[in-house]
């Protein structure tokens, strides 16, 4: 996860030097991307795995699984 190249982390100074222009702009704002993504990521598992669950509930019920 660390050497994800966002510019908090240790990824970021791996970055070959063409991508450097791309990068500087994002140190600023490097915290808060990392913060939102894994705000993102939780929403995601919550708005995809609720109705999933569920349905694989109503499936084994119905085949008598488990």
């Amino acid at each position: 996860m660390n050497l994800v190249p966002i510019p908090p982390l240790d990824g970021a100074r791996l970055t070959p030097k063409f991508l450097g222009p791309l990068m500087r702009p994002l140190e600023q704002y490097g915290l808060a991307i990392l913060i939102i993504g894994f705000f993102l990521l939780h929403i995601g598992q919550v708005i995809v795995g609720v109705p999933v669950m569920f349905v694989a509930g109503g499936l084994m019920a119905v085949f008598g699984i488990g």
